[in-house]
């Protein structure tokens, strides 16, 4: 299989994000649509690498969190949805040692890393997996997502 392991701030809404204050996350439709891209041309399933993580639940709507319930309601708008998220079992384990582990323990074709936080990809050896946007710079650009598409396609 092909792995996104996705963070969501800074990725999927950015600087100019509108804030309605209706919405528990902010998710800005350009970015959106970026991901949405990426799936579409790469067939990868998504998996939440974000904070937000702990509100999504696998299997089940009904057992979400108010953000969890959100993701997944956005991103089948776009028709996308949230494959799996990663688990850190050590304390203090920074999000490249949750992607190790997820990729040890599950049949990996290609991934890639789309975070704007840098935690410890590089200590991880995962740099050159990992797409880093910038919420000051739009967040999921074209640009981004396609050098997403090159690393996955790889």
């Amino acid at each position: 299989m092909k792995f996104i392991f996705l963070d969501i701030d800074g990725v999927l809404n950015n600087s100019k994000t509108h804030d309605d204050r209706k919405s528990p996350v902010l998710l800005d439709a350009r970015n959106m649509k970026n991901l949405q891209r990426i799936v579409q041309i790469t067939d990868a399933k998504i998996v939440l690498v974000s904070s937000y993580k702990d509100s999504w639940v696998k299997f089940t709507y009904s057992g979400q969190g108010i953000i969890g319930r959100f993701l997944v309601m956005t991103f089948a708008k776009y028709g996308l949805s949230i494959f799996d998220k990663t688990e850190s079992t050590e304390l203090f384990a920074g999000r490249g040692v949750g992607v190790k582990k997820y990729i040890k323990e599950h049949e990996t074709e290609s991934f890639v890393i789309i975070d704007d936080s840098s935690s410890d990809y590089d200590k991880e050896g995962l740099i050159d997996y990992w797409v880093r946007p910038s919420g000051e710079k739009g967040g999921l650009t074209k640009e981004l997502a396609k050098k997403a598409i090159g690393i996955i396609s790889k």
